[in-house]
């Protein structure tokens, strides 16, 4: 019965003692969350002149294509029958 009792302290004794390492790594994880999102803020800041300078992907194939990248898109097809629009649907 000693033993049993025992067991229950040491049980109770760890789960506190995680739990006060959970809740310390909580805390270091928010303030490291918080630095890097400063740290974000100040490049998109520092770099909102640049990037608005810089050519796209799509500004340069837009340069070298015109008319393909202009070019709209067909209509979706409209399947005649019922049945091909069920047949359509389960592909």
């Amino acid at each position: 019965m000693e033993g049993l009792i025992g067991l229950i302290v040491l049980v109770l004794l760890a789960v506190s003692v995680l739990l006060i390492v959970a809740l310390a790594m909580i805390g270091g994880l928010k303030s490291r969350v918080a630095w890097l999102e400063v740290q974000v803020a100040q490049l998109q800041t520092a770099n909102a002149g640049v990037a608005s300078a810089e050519p796209t992907l799509v500004s340069c194939c837009a340069r070298a294509n015109p008319r393909r990248i202009r070019r709209p898109m067909p209509p979706p097809s409209v399947p005649s029958s019922p049945e091909t629009a069920l047949a359509l649907k389960y592909l």
